[in-house]
């Protein structure tokens, strides 16, 4: 059955809106992850830095390298989670507007 013009236009429209969520969101979840980092990074510059130096020795004593890097990890752990709850949603989404746009397609032959 070929696709009438109407349901390939309206998939692109459904494709391109997509397309444009994700890089909104994408974005925006990055810049998040990007933001809560330097500000882990900027805190550890605040306390332990000397004359605008953060000095390695310092950094290993008492674990705060370690800790910093959890923070991290911890911060990418959560855009990992943010990115799959968009995506599952997304398809979620996608998955609905394809059933329905096919079950209209197929009402309007009847």
């Amino acid at each position: 059955m070929p696709l009438s013009r109407d349901m390939h236009f309206s998939s692109l429209t459904i494709d391109e809106l997509i397309e444009q969520e994700i890089e909104e969101k994408g974005l925006m979840f990055y810049k998040e992850a990007l933001d809560n980092i330097r500000l882990a990074i900027a805190i550890v510059y605040e306390k332990h830095a000397v004359d605008g130096k953060l000095d390695w020795g310092e950094m290993l004593k008492y674990g705060r390298l370690d800790k910093l890097e959890e923070t991290i990890k911890e911060e990418m752990k959560r855009l990992n989670r943010r990115q799959q709850n968009f995506i599952k949603t997304l398809l979620k989404n996608v998955y609905q507007a394809g059933y329905y746009s096919t079950a209209f397609s197929i009402e309007e032959e009847d």
